[in-house]
């Protein structure tokens, strides 16, 4: 999914964080500037109803009795 939006996996994460229901922002840590840029980046990312359903699954899937 992330190589399908050129992404990385942290912005894939940092994205599907911000479509979630009452999340405004999300804090994310960097070690080094271009962390940092990459992180921002993310904002720019959107997800499709399809592919939250499947991260949201995914989830559920590999955490049991957390989620």
């Amino acid at each position: 999914m992330a190589a399908a939006h050129k992404a990385t996996l942290a912005q894939t994460v940092i994205a599907w964080t911000l479509a979630q229901p009452g999340i405004t922002f999300a804090l994310c840590g960097a070690r080094n500037p271009q962390q940092a840029l990459e992180n921002a980046a993310a904002g720019e990312l959107r997800l499709t109803s399809e592919e939250l359903a499947v991260l949201d699954e995914a989830i559920r899937r590999h955490t049991p009795g957390i989620v």
